[in-house]
């Protein structure tokens, strides 16, 4: 992947609620359209915190901290208490990257799809993932709605426990090739590190 992403996963649901349109939820858990429902979407950050912090913008550390993408809580475990929701492509695409080392960062195991909508290029993220299926690779095409994985809880850092089992689900627009050059070369003071291709700054 190439360039700057920029993170829009707030506008999901009003993405999937128009007539037509090519988005849906990534599992099956639609909560979200039910008022007063939220905590059986959003996985928070903790028993004591809001719905709000497992939702996308600056809504951790009092509103300093941004998170990137939704936390989408499970609904379905096995005898041990994992998750076992299906996970599924939001849209049709190709999948551009699998990271199935889910140690190597805060996304655990992930994969990340690429959509041409209209012209605009969209990627889709998906991250805390137990399993990737067998053939879900890049360079894979897939239809809206395929399973491609397992909800999990995988994560470099370890922190997420089975009851807050969650898939954080990203999208995000192609905005530039050219950003990290510019960046560098007007904020040099600063660091720039990507992650399958998404700025973080």
């Amino acid at each position: 992947m190439r360039g700057l992403l920029l993170t829009f996963a707030a506008g999901l649901a009003a993405i999937a609620a128009v007539a037509q349109s090519p988005f849906q939820f990534p599992t099956a858990n639609h909560f979200l359209y039910e008022p007063g429902q939220e905590l059986k979407f959003f996985a928070p950050t903790a028993p004591e915190k809001p719905w709000t912090s497992g939702s996308f913008g600056c809504v951790r550390n009092d509103g300093w901290k941004i998170h990137e993408g939704l936390d989408i809580i499970h609904q379905h475990t096995d005898r041990h208490g994992e998750p076992t929701d299906p996970i599924m492509a939001t849209a049709d695409g190709t999948v551009v990257y699998v990271c199935t080392k889910g140690g190597l960062s805060n996304y655990g195991k992930y994969i990340v799809i690429r959509h041409i909508v209209e012209g605009l290029e969209i990627y889709s993220l998906y991250a805390h993932l137990s399993e990737v299926l067998p053939g879900i690779v890049a360079g894979k095409t897939v239809k809206a709605g395929e399973q491609i994985a397992v909800m999990g809880r995988t994560s470099s850092n370890e922190t997420i426990t089975k009851d807050r089992s969650h898939c954080h689900f990203e999208l995000n627009v192609f905005v530039n090739e050219n950003f990290s050059s510019w960046y560098r070369k007007n904020f040099p003071a600063k660091k720039m590190t990507t992650v399958s291709g998404t700025a973080r700054i």
